[in-house]
């Protein structure tokens, strides 16, 4: 036995061997490309039918989005307005100054001897 490098063995293909074993690239038939081309229509109408049907939903998304910064913008103006009211209610109940110097202002009163500037 001798040690060597192995012997390459080389096989011949027949002639007539099926296309599916060749090494040769395949040749697409025309029915393919224009397979191809239908396939990328469809694909193509099938968006386009989405994106129409989408189109409404996302007026309306953008619509009620406009309407809830409006009542966030209520909102936030009503918070101020019971923040203030609660602030003179308990001004009213505990400073006496600012509760005489409401009524006076309301009532349009004055005492004997003061003068009174009114502004419109």
């Amino acid at each position: 036995m001798e040690y060597g490098p192995p012997m390459a063995r080389y096989y011949h293909a027949a002639a007539n061997r099926l296309p599916e074993f060749s090494r040769d690239p395949a040749q697409r038939p025309f029915m393919a490309k224009s397979t191809a081309i239908v396939f990328a229509l469809l694909v193509v109408a099938i968006s386009v039918t989405c994106w129409v049907k989408a189109l409404p939903e996302y007026n309306k998304l953008k619509q009620i989005e406009a309407e809830l910064a409006d009542v966030q913008r209520e909102e936030h103006a009503l918070e101020q307005e019971r923040r203030r009211y609660e602030l003179e209610a308990s001004a009213l109940k505990t400073n006496p100054r600012y509760m005489e110097n409401r009524s006076r202002d309301r009532l349009h009163l004055y005492r004997p001897g003061e003068s009174v500037i009114k502004l419109d």
